[in-house]
This record gives structure tokens, C-alpha cells and sequence, in this order.
């Protein structure tokens, strides 16, 4: 059974979580959104999409949400540290200032004194150099450790929804073939009455351009077999009996084949149209457009199978 190429898969495990998304496209085409300390993570992600699926255009998105709730594995915590050497320094320097104020009577009283240089605790923080957060620091591979089962977990249930996804695009493709093969049939059936017909008509016009001579029959014949062979759709028909069998096993297939279904819907098309371009009944013709038709829902059907 093919696997389409549209579908969705998404998991979580603690603070991680991480979703695919994908769609039809010609070619194998990832493309990720990752934390900016996690961009090394992209690479791997790729391997990790590409060891599992062959084309489509893949989405990536790694969330890794804040540390405070619940402990990332590969995360440490941000860390604060308080310069009390250089806090020190800015408070001898305060107090300096305050008892130089007192002295010159700038400040004479408690409150005044306060109000000049009182330090509340965010004036405090905000002194250079007093108080330094550090990042929080990342150990690349246990990280990764952590990432790859959420990554694995979501892929799995991308390919889980891309196969329910195919088992409908097979059945639908399945019924197109049976349409196309039914038309094909019969056109199959009338190719030996369209001849007859050319020979009748031609018997008739001959006898009615000769009037009362007789009709060579050597040569009615020649001429009947001349259209039998400029018109001859034995072996287009035998081709296009033979795709449609062929896509079938395909389509039994859990193997990549979107390509060669590709290939063969262009088959199909060309097969129908060399029927088309050498009939020369209006029945057939009718069964060609049909056929045509039923080609052109199976190619837009086989886009979006792997």
C-alpha cells in the first residue's frame, strides 16, 4: 500500500515538543524552525526525516518551553551571581557622598538624606557589573537524547496518517482504473466492426461509382486491409491493458513508486491519444475522451502518493 505525501504528526515529552507536517512535491525538501541555541539540531532532525521518507515537502517545528516549570535534560538552569566586592564599593561610595552632603549642610536631616540617596533594590540591580545573569548552558547530546524519542513518536504518527491517507488515494485510483479499463474494452470490441463498416461502405460506394460494372473484389479487399492497417489499435490496446495491470501491482506495493506511477499515468495518456488519433468512428472516439478523463484523475491522484 503507498504512502501519501500529505500528512501531520506531532508529540510531546515533558517540556519538548515537536511536530512534521508534510505535503506533495517532486523531490525530497525539509526545512526546519528550531530555539536559536538549537540549531544543531536541524541537521539531525533532516537525517532523521529523510531515513524515513523519500519525497515531500517536510516541516519541522522543535518547541522547548521555559526551564522553570519542569527540568530540560541537556539544559541548565540560568544562573545569577552578585558581585558583592564591587556592591561594596558602590556603597562606600554612597555613604561617602551622603556624609559629604551632611557636612556642607546640603542635607541636614535623616529624610533629606534619603531622599538624595536612598537606593531601593531594582536601583540597585540596575549598577554594572553588581549583579550578571548567565545563560542558561546546553550539553548538545543529551539533549538530543531527550529530542530524539518526541522526534521519533511524531514521525511515526505522520507515516501512520500519510498510509490511511494512501489506502484512500489507492482505492480511489483503483476505481478509475477499473472505468478506464471498462471504456478500454469497449473499444476493444467495436475495432473489428469498424472495419467491417469501412468495407461495407466502400463496397457500396464502388458499386454505386461503377453502376454496371462489377466490383473487383481483389481489389475491395486491398483497399480494406490498407485501413485495417492504417487504423490498427491491437497493440495501443494490449499497451494500455498492460499499464493498467502494472499500476495495479504497484498500488499493492509498500515500496516508493510515486515516480513510476508517474510515469505510467504518461503512458496511459499517450497510449489513449495514439487510439484516438487513428479511429476513424465517433463510438470510439467518445471512448477515447472517456479514457482520456479517467487518466487525467488518476495523474492527479498519483501526485501526492510517495
Amino acid at each position: 500500500m503507498p504512502y501519501s505525501m500529505t500528512g501531520y504528526g506531532g508529540a510531546k515529552a515533558g517540556n519538548i515538543s515537536l511536530e512534521f507536517k508534510t505535503v506533495n512535491h517532486r523531490y525530497f525538501e525539509f526545512s526546519s524552525r528550531v530555539p536559536r541555541d538549537c540549531l544543531w539540531a536541524e541537521e539531525k532532525l533532516r537525517a532523521l526525516a529523510q531515513s524515513k521518507l523519500s519525497r515531500g515537502k517536510i516541516e519541522c517545528f522543535l518547541r522547548i518551553e521555559s526551564q522553570n516549570a519542569t527540568e530540560v535534560p541537556g539544559i541548565s538552569a540560568p544562573n545569577v551571581t552578585v558581585d558583592e566586592a564591587l556592591a561594596a564599593e558602590y556603597l562606600k561610595a554612597i555613604a561617602k557622598l551622603v556624609d559629604k552632603n551632611f557636612r556642607s549642610g546640603k542635607a541636614s536631616t535623616e529624610t533629606q538624606i534619603n531622599k538624595l540617596y536612598g537606593i531601593s533594590a531594582q536601583s540597585f540591580m540596575r549598577m554594572p557589573g553588581v549583579i550578571t545573569l548567565e545563560p542558561p548552558k546546553t550539553d548538545a547530546e543529551e539533549l538530543w537524547n531527550a529530542i530524539l524519542p518526541v522526534a521519533e513518536n511524531a514521525l511515526n504518527e505522520l507515516l501512520s496518517m500519510r498510509l490511511r491517507e494512501g489506502e484512500r488515494l489507492t482505492a480511489d485510483i483503483n476505481s478509475h482504473l477499473n472505468l478506464l479499463e471498462a471504456a478500454l474494452n469497449d473499444a476493444a470490441k467495436l475495432v473489428p466492426q469498424t472495419v467491417n463498416a469501412y468495407r461495407e461502405r466502400l463496397e457500396a460506394r464502388m458499386r454505386e461509382v461503377l453502376e454496371n460494372y462489377s466490383v473487383d473484389d481483389d481489389r475491395l479487399l486491398t483497399e480494406t486491409a490498407i485501413f485495417a492497417e492504417k487504423t490498427a489499435v491491437d497493440e495501443e490496446i494490449s499497451r494500455l491493458s498492460g499499464h493498467i495491470e502494472q499500476m495495479r501491482k504497484y498500488l499493492k506495493s509498500k515500496a516508493t513508486m510515486g515516480r513510476k506511477l508517474d510515469f505510467l499515468t504518461q503512458e496511459m495518456n499517450r497510449e489513449a491519444n495514439t487510439i484516438g488519433s487513428k479511429s476513424q468512428d465517433s463510438a470510439i472516439t467518445a471512448l477515447v475522451l472517456e479514457m482520456k478523463s479517467e487518466v487525467e484523475k488518476i495523474r492527479e491522484q498519483v501526485q501526492n502518493i510517495e
